[in-house]
Parts: C-alpha cells; sequence; structure tokens
C-alpha cells in the first residue's frame, strides 16, 4: 500500500502475486501497509523475502526519527482486509511472531523523519525472509523506510518447461527430437547428435537461493567429457549443471579466475530416468545435489555477490551452444527452476510424492481427517492417491500390516474411521502413468486418537400423554466424544402410586443409524423414560428423563389421601409460570424429592415454602423448559448462595417445584435498592465525581481490591486497567490468604449499606 508521504493519498495496492517479483511503490513514496487476501492460503510466512528500502533527502538525516508500534493480528486475520500504519507514518519493518501462516505477521515497525518525506535518493535490499522464519523483528536500517516488498518462496516458480514440444518459449537447434517420457502420455525432448540443445529464457539469480530439478535419461557418455544438461558454462559468474562420466556435477566460475568450483555425486545409471536437483543456499554459499531424492554430493563455495551476475538472454539445455564437446546424449523432461532453497519433503514432491500437512499428536475421537499437499505433477499427472494406515503395535514383534483405501486425483483430503485410543501410523502416495510413488520417500504421521464415552442423547419427542400403549421414542444422536457408536439403550421404569416405582429395564437398539424406537407399555401408567449411548469405550450418561402417561383402558384408580403440600396465595408472575407462597404439610416421600448429590434436605413441618409452577394455557416447550429447570436445580444442589430447592413433583399434573422461602425477595432488587452515596442526588453526585471523589472504602473491602476499583474509576479510559490485567489481579486476589471481602467485619448499621426491614408477604418474589 502506497501513500503521498505529504499527504496521504491512496495510490494503488501491492500485489505480491504467485510468481516471484518486486511489489513496491513508486520512486519516492513509502510502504505504509499491506493487505491480507486469503487466509486459507498456505503460504508460509517466510515468502516474503526482502523489503526494498530507500532513505530520505539528506537534509533530514540529522533529526530523530519517531516510531509506533502498531498491531495488525486481528486484520491481517481475515480475509480482503487493509493493514496500514497511522497518518504519516510508514513502514519500517515486519515483526513474525509463532506460526507459519501469513497472517502471523502481527506488527508493523512504523517510522518517520519529523518532517514528512517527499523524495528519495538511495535504495538497497533487506533480506527479512531468513528473520521472519523465526519469531522477532525485521526492519530496515536506520533512517531507512520501506518502499516494497519482495514476493518468494518455495511455491514460487521461476520457471517451468516440460519439454514436450509444447512449451512457447523454447527454441530449437540442432534438431532435437522428441521421444516418450517417463510416462506414457508423456515427451522428452532428446539429443542425440553433437550441437543439438534447447534455449530457454534466461532468469537471474543473483543474490539469492534457487533450485534446479529436472527428470534426465542419458543414453550414452564421451570419457572425460562434459555434458551439459541445463546452464551458461561460456559467461564468468554462471553456472553449468552437467554430467561427466556418470556423475552429476554443478559448477561455477571462481571470481576473477578461470577456474570453476564443482560438487559432484555418485554414478548415474544409462537408459534409466533419474530425477537431479540442485540447490543452492545463498547464504553460506553452499550446494546440494540429490538423485531420486537422496542426496548423493555437496560443496561449499567461496563467493560475493558476483556469482549468477546474469548476461545474455538465454540458458541452454542438452549442449552450452558454444564448444562442441559439451554434447549431452539423452533425454530431458520436466525442468524447474524455484526461486528458494526447497527442503527435502518438498524435493519428494518434485517426485510426485504427496505430503501430509497433519502434524498434530493426538486426534480427538475415531473420525482422523489426513490432508496432504498434491505433488508436483509436470508432465505426469496423478491419476489416485493411496492412503495407507495402521495401528501401532506395543511389540515390533507384532506390528500390524498396512491398510490402504485408493481414491480419486481429484482429492487432497480423506477421513479414516479408526478406534479411540489408539495409536496409528498414516502415509499417502501417489499413482500415475508412471506408477506409485516410492511408500519410503512419504512422510509417515504418527499420531494418538483420543476420546471418551458419548454424551446423552437429546430426547426430541415431547408429548407427555399418549393415546395408545404404543410409544415412540425418539432422540438426536450425541455429539462431541468422538469415537463411532456402537448402540443406544432405552431405559423404562413405571411409576406408582405415591412415587413408589418397579425397577428400571432396558431395550438395546443396536442399529445405531436409528433415532427412533417404539416399545410397549401398560394402559393407564405413568413411565420414566431415558436414553443413553454405546461406543467402544463403554456407555454414557443417560438423556434428561421424558415422563409420559399412557391412555386408561377405561379402568380408573381413585386414591383419598391427605395433601403433601398446601398451596396458598400467589406472590409473583411471569410470561409463563407464577410463583405461590405454600406450606409442607408433612415428610415428603424419597421418591417424590429426588435429590442427586445425596445431600440432607431440611425442613420443618408446617414450614413456608416457595412453590414454583406453570400458568394456565402453556404449551408443551415452556413444559419442557420448566423440566430442564427442574434437572438443573437438582445438579447444582445446596449452596449459601443460591435459593435452595426443597422438592418437586413432576409425575402429574400439576408439576412443581419447591424453593425456600426468600423473606426480602431476589437479590438484584434487594442491591437496587441501596445507595452507595446517601443523601446525594444524581445531579449532584455527577458534579461531585468530576472533582475526583469516590467513595470511601468499606469496611469489608481489602486495600489492594479498593486501589482497583479506584483504577476502574478513572476519568480518563485509557488509564483504567485493561481486562487482560484486571483478570491477572482478580486472579492473584482470589490466591492469597487474606480474604478479599471480609463479611464478617460488615457493620450494617452503616446507612450506605441501605439496611431493609422484611417486606410484607405481598412484596415477597421467589
Amino acid at each position: 500500500m502506497a501513500f503521498i508521504p505529504t499527504s496521504g493519498t491512496f495510490l494503488g495496492q501491492l500485489k505480491l502475486s504467485v510468481c516471484a517479483g518486486w511489489a513496491s511503490c513508486p520512486l519516492g513514496k513509502y510502504l505504509r501497509g499491506v493487505s491480507r487476501a486469503h487466509i486459507t492460503n498456505p503460504d508460509g510466512i517466510d515468502n516474503i523475502k526482502a523489503g526494498k528500502c530507500c532513505t530520505p533527502p539528506h537534509e533530514f538525516l540529522d533529526q530523530d526519527t519517531e516510531c509506533k508500534t502498531v498491531n495488525w493480528k486481528t486484520r491481517l486475520s481475515k480475509n480482503h482486509k487493509w493493514a496500514s500504519c497511522p497518518e504519516g507514518y510508514f513502514l519500517r519493518g515486519f515483526y513474525y511472531s509463532n506460526k507459519t501462516l501469513l497472517n502471523n505477521i502481527e506488527q508493523a515497525w512504523c517510522c518517520r523523519p519529523k518532517n514528512y518525506i517527499s523524495r528519495t535518493k538511495e535504495c538497497y535490499l533487506q533480506d527479512v525472509g531468513i528473520k521472519l522464519d523465526k519469531e522477532g523483528w525485521s526492519t530496515c536500517g536506520d533512517w531507512y523506510h520501506m518502499a516494497g516488498v519482495y514476493r518468494g518462496g518455495y511455491r514460487v516458480v521461476l520457471g517451468h518447461w516440460l519439454l514436450g514440444g509444447q512449451d512457447v518459449n523454447v527454441s530449437l537447434s540442432g534438431s532435437p527430437s522428441f521421444t516418450e517420457g517417463r510416462c506414457s502420455s508423456s515427451k522428452a525432448i532428446t539429443f542425440n547428435k553433437t550441437s543439438s540443445y534447447a534455449s530457454v529464457p534466461l532468469i537471474n539469480l543473483g543474490g539469492r537461493s534457487f533450485t534446479i530439478a529436472c527428470w534426465i535419461k542419458q543414453t550414452k557418455s564421451v570419457l572425460d567429457k562434459t555434458a551439459a544438461i541445463y546452464g551458461d558454462w561460456r559467461r564468468p559468474w554462471n553456472f553449468l549443471l552437467s554430467l561427466k562420466n556418470r556423475q552429476i556435477i554443478f559448477s561455477r566460475h571462481k571470481d576473477e579466475e578461470n577456474e570453476w568450483w564443482s560438487a559432484g555425486s555418485a554414478d548415474v545409471s544409462f537408459d534409466a530416468w533419474t530425477h537431479v536437483v540442485v540447490i543452492w543456499n545463498h547464504e553460506n554459499t553452499a550446494v546440494s545435489i540429490f538423485a531420486n531424492g537422496s542426496e548423493v554430493g555437496a560443496n561449499s563455495f567461496t563467493t560475493g555477490d558476483r556469482f549468477y551476475k546474469p548476461t545474455g538472454n538465454w540458458y541452454q539445455i542438452g549442449d552450452d551452444g558454444h564448444w562442441d564437446n559439451h554434447q549431452f546424449y539423452g533425454s530431458v523432461m520436466d525442468l524447474y527452476v524455484f526461486g528458494s532453497a526447497l527442503s527435502l519433503e518438498q524435493v519428494s514432491k518434485l517426485r510426485g510424492v504427496p505430503l501430509i500437512v497433519n502434524k498434530t499428536k493426538s486426534v480427538s475421537g475415531g473420525d482422523v481427517l489426513v490432508v496432504w499437499e498434491p505433488p508436483f505433477e509436470g508432465a505426469c499427472p496423478v491419476v489416485n492417491y493411496k492412503v495407507y494406515y495402521r495401528e501401532v503395535m506395543s511389540s515390533a514383534r507384532q506390528q500390524s500390516s498396512w491398510n490402504s483405501i485408493e481414491l480419486h486425483g481429484s482429492h487432497t483430503r480423506f477421513t479414516l474411521h479408526l478406534s479411540c485410543r489408539k495409536e496409528y501410523e498414516v502415509s499417502v502416495t501417489s499413482i500415475s502413468e508412471s506408477g506409485e510413488s516410492p511408500f519410503k520417500d512419504s512422510k509417515v504421521w504418527n499420531f494418538q486418537t483420543t476420546g471418551d464415552i458419548p454424551l446423552p442423547p437429546i430426547i426430541t419427542t415431547t408429548k407427555q400423554e399418549i393415546l395408545s400403549n404404543n410409544v415412540t421414542v425418539s432422540w438426536s444422536p450425541p455429539t462431541g466424544s468422538g469415537c463411532p457408536l456402537t448402540m443406544y439403550s432405552l431405559h423404562l421404569r413405571l411409576i406408582q402410586p405415591r412415587g413408589l416405582g418397579e425397577s428400571w429395564y432396558q431395550v438395546n437398539v443396536t442399529n445405531v443409524t436409528k433415532t427412533s424406537h417404539t416399545v410397549s407399555l401398560e394402559y393407564g401408567k405413568q413411565y420414566i423414560i431415558e436414553v443413553s449411548a454405546w461406543n467402544d469405550l463403554g456407555q454414557g450418561e443417560r438423556s434428561r428423563p421424558w415422563f409420559i402417561t399412557t391412555v386408561s383402558s377405561g379402568l380408573v384408580d381413585r386414591t383419598n389421601e391427605k395433601p403433601t403440600v398446601v398451596f396458598g396465595k400467589e406472590i409473583g408472575r411471569g410470561a409463563f409460570g407464577k410463583v405461590l407462597k405454600g406450606t409442607f404439610r408433612e415428610s415428603p416421600g424419597m421418591e417424590v424429592f429426588i435429590n442427586p448429590k445425596n445431600e440432607t434436605v431440611y425442613f420443618k413441618p408446617e414450614e413456608t415454602v416457595a412453590i414454583k409452577l406453570l400458568g394456565d394455557n402453556t404449551g408443551d416447550e415452556a413444559r419442557n423448559q420448566f423440566l430442564e429447570e427442574i434437572e438443573l436445580m437438582k445438579a447444582i444442589g445446596t449452596h449459601p448462595n443460591v435459593v435452595r430447592m426443597l422438592g418437586c413433583w413432576v409425575h402429574s399434573d400439576p408439576i412443581f417445584l419447591l424453593l425456600e422461602y426468600v423473606p426480602y425477595g431476589d437479590l438484584l432488587h434487594w442491591l437496587r435498592r441501596g445507595n452507595p452515596y446517601p443523601g446525594v442526588n444524581n445531579k449532584e453526585l455527577y458534579n461531585l465525581l468530576k472533582t475526583g471523589y469516590r467513595m470511601e472504602k468499606p469496611d469489608t473491602c481489602s486495600d489492594t481490591l479498593y486501589h482497583l476499583m479506584l483504577d476502574f474509576w478513572r476519568e480518563e479510559p485509557s488509564e483504567r486497567p485493561t481486562f487482560e490485567n484486571s483478570t491477572r489481579l482478580l486472579e492473584e486476589m482470589m490466591q492469597e490468604d487474606t480474604p478479599y471481602l471480609d463479611f464478617e467485619s460488615l457493620d450494617e448499621s452503616k446507612e450506605y449499606y441501605c439496611k431493609i426491614e422484611k417486606l410484607s408477604d405481598d412484596e415477597v418474589t421467589a
């Protein structure tokens, strides 16, 4: 993103395309920000290889530099978002945090002289790529500001020629022919007589790392003669990739000398396709040579930036085009030139080997998503992939055999259904017309599956009265455990009068694709139904209960019993329910008052209680929500700061929830009656606070907590604690032995505690 420094007018976007090259501002303009294009793009952060840094005019050099650090993390984590410096500031460098995606450029160092820059005099190249491979800053030198960035990286192909007779920018000399390549549908350029070669456009490889890769098949060689594959033998500071006595040779001129530095390799077979890779590392001036994926030669050179000074317009393949004794006899195809030093895994991709991108050591559940990067296909595209997997046994003698699944070549991901809590290995190969890629060269991903027993299913049937004795139970499957289900179980129990119930019985559903099942029950009875799920690790917890009543067959049970709970007058009402004041008449039975936490519920005969029940004409949804509330209250149990649940009735209408009677109402309304500044109205309070006055420290409050509250009440928002600092301070307080709130010292006689007299019964809420 470029700005005119004096006015900040937008000039246009700097594009980092899939091809290598500079993206920079016009002369005299400076980089102020960057745009993050696609968050799903897997390009690594090291693909921004350099920044173009420009100095301000001489008259500004004696001035101080003002800098700001700007956090771009949020903006660069989203698609198509600009991230830029503040107005008048310009980009000086990038900061890399801790991962490999481009959205991890989280900050920029933005600098300016005190007077704006209006023109530039000098620029130099600053390599930021290596520093950005690790956490830390990568910046320009003092007084320099970025004017552009350079797009590099292993995905950037500087040149690619299939050499099958269809490349538009390849010229031929000496009549080379085109014969069958390494797969039946491909062609390769073949040199079988002297002075035959192909010319391809020159690529400027000066001052950078690079990789050259191709497939060759040598048919004959001349003893002690150099056979040129790719390069320029004639000009100083250039290079030559060649064969000599069946060895791969990479050569370059010594500085200011008519001699060559060379790196050699092991022998290359005749009449067999060999994949040749040469990697030049610019930082340590070292070369590595690979044949069929294995390193076969290496050397370190002593050279400066003069190495690979570009001359001419063409590089030659098959001969140097100048000397008659450098002819290569054989075939060449799929010549690649990359703008960086490739890794060993990336070299394998050039040979058709897919690269698994999964790196995690553990996977939740048994459904494992395997993702891989496709290889560089070249002239032999992928037809199919094979995903191999096996369980890792504790003993090498008992090692299990590999299983495989073959997929179409358009796939780059597949989900394996494995067992939970097992160790596995996974690998992927590709299949083309030339055969399957070598299994030994494929990356093996080792991981452990985790998992747990299933979560409870959710019963989706809501009807409470069933007009038949055949009841269909429907449920939604559990989520989150990750392990495949093996069975469902329906748990049923008949409810007898006065809460006495028979034992549970169970019906198993082995078809896990089913989410409903019909059972036959007795007429005119009440039942509790629950559902649980199973997997290889065992049975999960049961669902929330579903209470139903089947239609009567004509017989009516009549009881004449003294009521346990007496309903009183209404003391509160909401949209779907109401609260009554009531009385316990006698001790309830254990079946009526379910207490899953095995806590003792204390009550007195004739005790006053609050009774919460549904209002008139409420539907099934409100009823189910009320049942869920009852289940939640049962799970919470007893706590001094929560209104205590005493019991419930859910076996017949009306269903209700018994709560302790709270004479002073709910806490929220009680607090709202309080006044921290007694005797001061709102208008006076505003003026008082503007003078800097703040409420005195309450008796129950520690000094640490009071000072934190004073910080929250600072008039200038920027001086108040951040959420992060607030959380840290509060956590530290909770870990101290000294209480941050001491209610033992509470003096409710103080007027600011606003002690409230007991309300009348008409003002009570529960």
